[in-house]
Parts: C-alpha cells; structure tokens; sequence
C-alpha cells in the first residue's frame, strides 16, 4: 500500500518502499522472502516499505543483488523521498511561524525595500527569515542585537519592529570598510564631528568615513512604526562598533544630540555585549537609566559645556543674533544652541521652530 504524508491537498511524499512493494508482487515475492534473501529482519522489510527506515547504501546493493534493480535506483528514490519529506516539514514550520510574521511591521519594510514586496503570508515568513538571517524566525529574539528587550511588552513600542529596525542597521554596515576600533582616534575626531553639525546637507557621508577611520560604522535607518527610537549602539565584534540613527529625528539639534549620546556609550566604555537603545519615550525599566544618563551628559558637555552654556543662559538675550554669535563660538550650529535652550525650559520649542533645520541625508 502507497503511503502519503499530506499537508493540505497537494503535498506528498511517496515513500520508496512503495515501488519496493510494486516490485514484490511484480516478482511474486513476500516480504518476509526477501527479508531470508537479504539476511535482513522481516520487520525491518516491512518498515522501510512503510517509509518508516530509510534504504541505505548497503540496503540498495542488497536489493541490486537480489531483485536485480540497480542500487542508484533504490538510492534516489530514498534521496527524492528524504527531499520531499524535508519540503513537507518545512511548510508545516513555516505554517506555525505566520502567527509570528504578522507581529512585524511587515509592509512598512517592503516600503523601505528591506523585504520584498508580498500579501503571502508563508513568503513573508521566508522572506523575514533572509532579513534576520535566521533558519526560524522563534531564534530572532535570541539574537545578540535584541538581548536588552526581547520579551518585553510595552505600551505603543514594538519589540518587532526594534528587531527590524535594529537588524537594517546592520545589513548597512555588513559593506562598510571599517578599521579597527581607536578610542584615541574617536577622541581626536570629536571636534571634527562637532565641525559637521554647522552642515545640514553632505554631512552623512563625511561623518560615516571619518567614523569608520575609527573602528565605528554608522548607519541612517529609516524610522517605521513601533519604534519611537532616536538611536542605538553595539558592538559587531570586539574591534568594531554599530552606531544607528533614526531618521525620524532630522531635526539637526535632535539628530547630533543623539549622535553624540551613541558616542558616550563607546567612549564611555559601556557594555560590549549589551544593546543600548536611545528612546526617551520607552518606560524607566527597560533601559538603564544610569548609563543613559551618563551618556546624555557627555552629549551635553561635548557639544556645549555646562560652564559656558551657564555663563551664556545668565544674560537672559536670546535673539537670534546672540544664538548665532555664542553658537560660532563654541564651533556648533545654532540649532544645537537653540535645542538646548528649548530643552531646558529657557525658551519654548514654539519660539524656536523659525530657526530650527531639519537634515538631509545623504547614502552614499
């Protein structure tokens, strides 16, 4: 008798046993017969005819020696039926993994060309399993990117589009030429970095090569839904760091603060295995709050110092020209100034909006 393993009303496997069994009754010969001719157990016979034990190389030249049916037959008739059974298996899997597809933001990466165009609910599950690299999409939360909030349930963020989001990130830097990580390389770099906050337009490219002299690749990823994230640092290897920015924020003010946040983890010398995810809007418990706070006082500091953000706060003139003026001397843009003047409750981010820059990003 045929035996079929169904998924559905199309897929099947048709073990080899059944064209043993065919050649049998072809031959008039029982099974237990051939199990005397072959020195083999008439329960093993009767198995691998049931699809249950497999035929083996040993078994195939048996069978060639015995039935006169050369052994390749046997052997791809084995390796056919293996082939189908994987096929069949893996559809089942991916059947249970749709449920788990539909939790990511799915359509807003097609958006961005991460993930190929589809309304097929099985494609979508192969085509995230590519994105993240994964043989199943249960061992994306497992992954070292995600270490920090896998599990988390939190109030109008996604921990799925984090891990999509995260993962763009790192599909950016996998072509990037970077040189081993310099602490002492990042620090001198820093006032050239502060240079590039006075340019709205160019800067990205300027700001990845230096950043890769560095040992440090940076990627600008696109904001989607779920994610309410300005920004997040790893390390890709010992001798390597990952620095994403959101585009969401293009707010120049908004942007090199967070920039300059991401570079206080590494100068910092926070965590090398830990993921560490810059969104205000995320509730206390699921960051660090100390390492945070650490990082946003360097952001602080580096880009104006408190002592001379002080001095120039107790005049109390904020036109636009003093801004300028105090802003050209401290060698940042205005809008860093103004930023921080809102920031502080010193003036309203209403009153700043005529001089604030949004950022244009260049991907090259």
């Amino acid at each position: 008798m045929m035996t079929k393993f169904y998924v559905g009303q199309s897929d099947y496997a048709v073990p080899p046993g059944f064209t043993l069994a065919e050649t049998l009754e072809a031959l008039g010969m029982s099974q237990k017969e051939l199990s005397i001719r072959m020195g083999m157990s008439q329960k093993t016979i009767n198995e691998i005819i049931q699809g249950k034990a497999s035929i083996t190389p040993e078994t195939a030249v048996a069978l060639e020696t015995v039935l006169g049916v050369e052994a390749v037959f046997w052997l791809n008739l084995e390796s056919n039926f293996r082939a189908d059974l994987a096929r069949i298996n893996g559809k089942k899997q991916i059947m249970k993994e749709i449920k788990v597809s539909s939790q990511y933001p799915y359509s807003e990466m097609a958006k961005h060309n991460w993930v190929p165009f589809t309304r097929n609910r099985e494609e979508k599950v192969i085509n995230l399993r590519k994105y993240f690299g994964v043989a199943s999409l249960n061992n994306v939360e497992n992954l070292p990117m995600v270490s920090n909030f896998r599990r988390k349930e939190i109030k109008q963020t996604s921990a799925y589009a984090l891990m999509a989001w995260l993962r763009q990130g790192e599909i950016q830097a996998q072509d990037l030429k970077i040189e081993p990580f310099s602490l002492t390389k990042l620090k001198e770099s820093i006032p050239f970095f502060r240079t590039l906050t006075a340019c709205p337009v160019g800067f990205a490219s300027e700001l990845k090569v230096e950043c890769a002299k560095c040992g440090v690749a940076v990627s600008f990823v696109p904001s989607i839904r779920g994610t309410a994230v300005h920004g997040a640092t790893r390390w890709l290897k010992p001798d390597r760091a990952l620095i994403c920015l959101s585009l969401r924020y293009s707010w120049s003010d908004i942007f090199w603060f967070s920039f300059f946040h991401e570079i206080g983890h590494i100068i910092k010398g926070h965590s090398k295995k830990a993921t560490f995810i810059n969104a205000p809007e995320l509730p206390l418990d699921y960051i660090n709050i100390t390492i945070e706070n650490e990082a946003d006082e360097y952001a602080r500091e580096t880009l104006i110092p408190a002592k001379q953000f002080s001095d120039f706060a107790a005049k109390k003139n904020f036109s636009k020209r003093e801004v300028e003026l105090f802003a050209g001397s401290m060698g940042v843009a205005p809008e860093i100034v103004w930023g921080r003047l809102a920031k502080d409750g010193l003036v309203t981010w209403k009153q700043i909006s005529a001089y604030r820059k949004r950022l244009t990003f260049c991907h090259s």
